[in-house]
Parts: C-alpha cells; sequence; structure tokens
C-alpha cells in the first residue's frame, strides 16, 4: 500500500506510525512542514512561499497546489491526516473528485479539536476548513473516547462512527529493569512531559516541601522543556527545594525507557490531557502513576490499577498520594505490576498498527464500493 501522511516528522509519534507501517510493508511517504529522516520512509518538505498578509489568497492557492502535486507524486492509495489542521485540500471534497479522489483518513491528536482544553483561540473560517476536512474524511480516528466525543462535537459527527486508536507502546523497550541494574537508592519522583501551564508541572513543584517534609532524602526528576522553565524554577526557589529537583530538560524519546527505570513514581498532574502517553509508557516499565483524575488521563491510568488519581489542580492532595506510594514498597510493587498488565493488555503498539491498518482497508474498501456503483449501468 502506498501511505501518504501529512504530519510533522520531527513528532516522535509521526516517525513511531511512520516506522511501524513501513516495517509491516507499506510504501510511506510524509508530508512535513518539518524536516526529520525516518529510517524506511520518504519525508517530502511541505515547501511553500512565506505568509502575506497583502495577497493571502495567493499564498493559499500556491499551497493548495503543492499539496494537490504532491498526491499526484506519490499517488496514494491513502492520504492521512495527523493532527488535524487547517490545510487547503478543496479538491479533496470537490464533487468532481468525490468518488475517484484516494481515501481520506483523519486522526485527531487533542489541541486540533479540543482547543478549549488547550486553550486555543481558532479563526471561524479556519475552523470551518478543518469541520469541512472531517466531515469529508472516509474515516477519523481519536485516542480516546473523550477525545472521540469533542471531534463529535467538534464537526457534528457521528461519535459511533469514529474509531478509538491511542498513541500505544512499545513493550520490548518499555519494560520493568532488574534492580541489578544500579539505580538509585533514593526514593525518585519524576515529570515527563512539556513545562506548558496544562501540563500542571507547577502543582508538582508546589507538592515538593509537603513530600519533603516526610521523605527528606527524596529526589525530584522535571523532564522536559517548554514556556515555564523559568518561573518553576523561581518557584522552586522560593519554595526553598531547587536542591532537591533535577531539571535534565528535553529528552529524547529514545532515552525515556533509562529515564523512567529511575523513578520511584511517575507524577501527571496535567489539567487537560486528549491522552496520557506518559503515564502509559511509565505503567509499562511498572511504574506506578500519581495524576490528576481528568478525562482523557482516566483512560490511560485506572485508579487502584496503574496508580492513584487525586482531585485536580490540588497539589496537597498530590503530595498526598505521592507521599502514600513512596511510603509503602508493597503498594508501589501491587500498582507497578498491575499497570504493567493493564498497558499491555490495552495499548501494546503492534495491535495499535493492526488497527490503524484495518482502519485503511475499510476506507480503501468503502471508496471502492462507490467507484463501482458509480461505474454500474443505469437499470433499463
Amino acid at each position: 500500500m502506498r501511505l501518504l501522511m501529512l504530519a510533522e516528522a520531527r513528532n516522535v509519534h509521526t516517525q513511531r506510525w511512520a516506522s511501524a507501517l513501513s516495517a509491516n510493508g507499506s510504501q510511506v511517504t510524509v508530508l512535513s512542514r518539518s524536516s526529520a529522516e525516518i529510517p524506511g520512509v520518504q519525508v517530502i518538505p511541505l515547501r511553500v512561499p512565506r505568509f502575506g498578509v497583502t495577497c493571502p489568497h495567493r499564498w493559499w492557492r500556491r499551497y493548495s497546489d503543492f499539496l494537490a502535486r504532491a498526491v499526484q507524486r506519490v499517488d496514494p492509495n491513502v492520504i492521512h491526516v495527523h493532527y488535524l489542521q487547517d490545510h487547503p485540500m478543496w479538491w479533496l471534497q470537490h464533487p468532481a473528485d468525490a468518488v475517484t479522489r484516494p481515501p481520506l483518513v483523519i486522526s485527531t491528536w487533542g489541541s486540533d479539536v479540543d482547543t478549549v482544553g488547550a486553550q486555543l483561540v481558532e479563526p471561524p473560517d479556519a475552523r470551518k476548513r478543518k469541520v469541512d476536512l472531517l466531515r469529508a474524511a472516509d474515516a477519523v480516528t481519536a485516542t480516546t473516547h473523550y477525545l472521540a466525543r469533542h471531534t463529535a462535537a467538534y464537526a457534528e459527527l457521528d461519535e459511533t462512527e469514529i474509531t478509538v486508536i491511542p498513541f500505544g507502546v512499545d513493550l520490548t523497550r518499555f519494560h520493568p529493569r532488574p534492580a541489578s541494574l544500579g539505580r538509585s537508592s533514593r526514593l525518585t519522583v519524576g515529570f515527563v512531559k512539556h513545562l506548558e501551564r496544562y501540563y500542571g508541572a507547577d502543582y508538582l513543584v508546589r507538592a515538593v516541601p509537603n513530600v519533603v517534609a516526610r521523605f527528606p532524602d527524596v529526589r525530584f526528576v522535571i523532564v522536559g522543556d517548554g514556556s515555564m522553565r523559568d518561573s518553576l524554577h523561581r518557584l522552586a526557589d522560593e519554595l526553598g527545594v531547587t536542591a532537591y529537583i533535577d531539571w535534565p530538560g528535553a529528552v529524547p524519546h529514545d532515552e525515556i525507557p533509562g529515564i523512567l527505570s529511575e523513578f520511584d513514581v511517575l507524577a501527571m498532574p496535567s489539567l487537560s490531557e486528549a491522552f496520557g502517553v506518559s503515564a502509559v509508557e511509565a505503567q509499562a516499565m511498572g511504574v506506578p502513576v500519581v495524576a490528576f483524575d481528568v478525562q482523557g488521563v482516566d483512560e490511560a491510568v485506572q485508579d487502584g490499577v496503574g496508580g492513584i488519581l487525586v482531585s485536580p489542580a490540588h497539589h496537597e492532595k498530590l503530595a498526598e498520594a505521592i507521599g502514600r506510594l513512596l511510603g509503602d514498597a508493597q503498594l508501589r510493587s501491587t500498582l507497578g505490576r498491575r499497570g504493567r498488565q493493564f498497558a499491555r493488555a490495552h495499548f501494546d503498539f503492534d495491535a495499535n498498527v493492526a488497527a490503524m491498518e484495518e482502519v485503511y482497508d475499510r476506507a480503501r474498501a468503502v471508496r471502492a464500493s462507490r467507484m463501482q456503483s458509480r461505474e454500474a449501468p443505469c437499470p433499463a
């Protein structure tokens, strides 16, 4: 199968999807604004002249022409848009091409349709074009049932027709590590997310004093970078807990399993999540999770199974749950074991890839059926 993906090549999820589908035998091309090498995958830079406010229609037409030429060049069996953007793909919706065009699959990721949770302002005309694309798609997927509901509401679609396929985890790379590997003897609480407000790292920093009061030798590792980095450092200074926190910054995804293996607990105090990838990866490693009980996260972590869910936006509750786990090695072990089983049952990436290939097959079958109906002779 020839697959054309419109997605950001630098994004780790794009790379994982493209690599896995290529390994399964598909000829994968990624059309991307960013540039990155993906083994076994062709990446085409989306080179469009800089937007000009004086002639926006000219720019829009060039963008549309570029996309149309790329599709013609690749001649895909399926076009898959990962993360819904305002792509000028009107020709996919044109009545003359409605039957003969390649099947279109769209996967929403979160802030592309949940603009309230991501605190984004969307121009009405851009939203309309995105809605039109969703309605023109032959198949739509979302990472959680929560996101499927948002996607359906965003474009007034039937939620039952949206296929839920999560960002799974490679269980061969994310798995519990033997204690003999020489991990730190200090109890360690970790955080792995972008340092943006809706991921709640400030709640974790505010929880540190309460945890330190019970466990003076505890260590916190906050992995990630973002717009809140400087303010978080200042907050740690104000609370007098700088010495207890390590800030490794953003790290390549390949290093995440090694980092998670150092954690006794993963904290995920997100206020908004379409899907809690880091929570799933931690559970696959046998690391229990403490998270705020918000929609999206509650599908990645089940309270009492792979972690503990607490009331959102309460750093005291966060500290209390972290302390509960740090003070009970047996509970950490039990939740770690259950979390690994939960991740294996629901988030095995190989199963996710197979599910996505089934979506492609269904979209192609629908498109083929429509073409046959168009070509069928009219009854006498």
